[in-house]
């Protein structure tokens, strides 16, 4: 779980760096340049597919466990050092479940809003307009609202699943997991942060 999960954020980060293209106006050509091999984006694709289906399946199995071993319900609840991040764990990854399956369908099938799809325009120098297809697309209120929702899922769920991935490897001593648990914290936010920003900087007209 912690492998898996520890995997994705590093993916996570690389997209993030690929990304950041987009503010420099270059995401036409960053985006010419990653699929100029289509058979090796297309194994990628599979293989990261396998990773998060992997990810799932660990996490609903782990979750099933912990409910099987309580035995029954608390007759009084109470939550001394769980969060709300990690009390909500199954059902943030539930939420970006579903909002991988709306991304996918927008950005890569583009099959959401196909009047701006990439696929169909060209560039000034012939490559798939990525760019116009981001802005058209996350112009609009639904589109950005999904995206946001999405984020926030991100966010709560990098929040106690960082630093709980960190712990699985040992590093949960009294100095040294608070550290973990703030860099941890401080990650989530960064990567949240920086992926809903591209969706609002649209929706809010600061770039065209």
């Amino acid at each position: 779980m912690a492998l898996s999960g520890q995997l994705l954020v590093l993916f996570l980060l690389a997209h993030l760096a690929g990304n950041s293209t987009f503010w420099a106006g270059l995401i036409n050509a960053y985006a010419a340049h990653l699929h100029a091999f289509p058979p090796l984006v297309w194994l990628f694709r599979v293989a990261l597919l396998a990773l998060f289906a992997l990810h799932v399946w660990q996490g609903t199995t782990l979750a099933l466990e912990n409910r099987a071993a309580k035995g029954g319900r608390y007759a009084v609840k109470r939550h001394d050092r769980s969060t709300l991040s990690s009390r909500t764990m199954i059902w943030t990854g539930l939420a970006l479940a579903a909002f991988l399956i709306y991304h996918e369908l927008h950005l890569t099938l583009q099959v959401v809003h196909p009047e701006a799809a990439s696929a169909a325009h060209a560039d000034a120098v012939g490559r798939p307009d990525v760019h116009r297809m981001l802005v058209a697309g996350l112009g609009h209120p639904v589109t950005t609202a999904v995206y946001a929702a999405g984020m926030i899922a991100l966010g709560l769920h990098l929040f106690h699943g960082i630093a709980s991935s960190v712990q699985t490897w040992g590093l949960n001593g009294p100095r040294s997991f608070p550290w973990v648990e703030r860099a941890g914290a401080a990650l989530a936010l960064l990567i949240a942060v920086a992926f809903v920003a591209v969706p609002v900087a649209v929706f809010a007209g600061l770039v065209r």
